[in-house]
């Protein structure tokens, strides 16, 4: 089975194509506002690279969001037309679920919390158990003492991860058992995640697909150039 994962729900822009649970391709690039111009070229650069056409794909998975407003619809834009042109199953995967994947196997923790930067002192924040049960998801959080003293009674050893973990290095630096790892999104730790939906038949609708946002777009009218 091959798969083609695209992340485009943060800074990095990521593309990885699978088959089975090997990574067989990759590429990424940390430039702001880089998905439209290199998603479509690192998807041609994998298959130029390994030989292969898109054809042998067997379904092309998305990063869903939360996230970037622009870099959900770049990525969903490019999953629809690859699933439609190919009549393969496209499949979405959440933003926070990819952060989990990032660090579940190299750090063993009581509860496993995803921050995804959502400007200021917020983020979205989902938390995970140990077994990987989804425990809360994407909730718009004030990141706060009132919040870290919560946080602080729900596990023993607690892993911090995402895009937002940066903005709590410093709340946490004198308590033992939490480890803040900040991260971004990456389509390498979407493979396995792909193929179990893959094996359930969990497919998303290519007409009514939609990222989830969970906040409305932030959108200003350009500024008027001085005459």
């Amino acid at each position: 089975m091959r798969v083609l994962c695209l992340e485009t729900s943060a800074d990095r822009c990521s593309v990885a194509l699978f088959e089975d649970d090997r990574m067989i391709g990759y590429r990424y690039t940390d430039e702001e506002r880089a998905h439209s111009r290199k998603l479509t070229l690192f998807i041609e650069d994998i298959f130029k690279e390994l030989g292969l056409a898109p054809r042998v794909l067997d379904a092309v998975a998305y990063s869903k969001g939360p996230g970037s407003y622009t870099g959900l619809r770049v990525g969903l834009s490019n999953a629809k037309g690859l699933a439609f042109a190919l009549d393969i199953p496209m499949i979405g995967i959440s933003t926070s679920r990819i952060f989990y994947e990032g660090v579940r196997k190299d750090h063993d923790a009581d509860l496993y919390v995803t921050l995804q930067d959502a400007r200021r002192m917020e983020a979205y924040v989902s938390a995970f158990s140990r077994e990987g049960k989804e425990l809360s998801s994407d909730i718009p959080t004030i990141l706060d003492e009132d919040w870290k003293a919560e946080l602080l009674e729900k596990g023993n050893k607690i892993v911090l991860t995402g895009t937002g973990a940066e903005k709590v290095a410093g709340m946490f630096e004198s308590v033992k058992n939490v480890l803040v790892i900040p991260a971004q999104p990456d389509a390498k730790n979407m493979g396995a995640l792909a193929a179990a939906s893959f094996e359930k038949k969990e497919f998303e609708n290519i007409l009514l697909a939609e990222p989830k946002y969970v906040k409305s777009p932030n959108i200003t009218q350009p500024r008027r150039k001085t005459p």
